[in-house]
Formats: structure tokens, C-alpha cells, sequence
């Protein structure tokens, strides 16, 4: 199931702007009218956070937003 997932972003672990990547892309899933919770994950591998969305947003953004 990991290659429905694609990572845009990738963070040292207790990063504080993991929780802004998280929300920027949350953003996105609400107004594709996706769920968020469905559409949008991070996971801590490797002593680094993974920021994944799902292959629906991110064939819509080819895998990024731009700059912050």
C-alpha cells in the first residue's frame, strides 16, 4: 500500500515546521474535497519525518505547492 503514498517532503525529527508542511497539504486535500485524514500522513522513519500525500493530490501538484 506504500505506493499509493508519495513523499514531498521530508524533515529532521522534532522539525517544527512539520506541522505547517502537515497543514499546507491538509489545505490542499479540503479544497480537491478530499479528506484530509485519508489524503494527507507523516511518519517518523529513520530519525526523520515523512510528509506523504496521496497519489490523487499529488498527480494534481506533481508533488509540490512551491515555496513557504
Amino acid at each position: 500500500m506504500d505506493s499509493e503514498w508519495v513523499t514531498v517532503a521530508t524533515f529532521p525529527v522534532l522539525n517544527q515546521d512539520v506541522a505547517k508542511e502537515v497543514e499546507r497539504w491538509e489545505g490542499v486535500a479540503e479544497d480537491m474535497a478530499l479528506y484530509p485524514e485519508r489524503n494527507v500522513r507523516y511518519l517518523e522513519k529513520d530519525n526523520q519525518v515523512l510528509v506523504q500525500v496521496s497519489q490523487s493530490i499529488n498527480a494534481a501538484f506533481d508533488g509540490g505547492l512551491g515555496p513557504v
